[in-house]
């Protein structure tokens, strides 16, 4: 694939990662999603 997509897909594999913490015993008090700053850093890579 292409690396923009790769970018896309390792942001969403983080924010699962993220969402699931508490699987592996770690805790996550608090994080957000900002698709703006994700577009951008996609961009970036282009």
């Amino acid at each position: 694939g292409c690396i923009p997509t790769k970018a896309l897909v390792s942001t969403a594999e983080l924010l699962n990662n993220l969402q699931r913490a508490e699987e592996f015993g770690i805790q996550v008090k608090d994080y957000s999603f900002d698709f703006p700053a994700v577009m951008k850093r996609k961009d970036m890579i282009t």
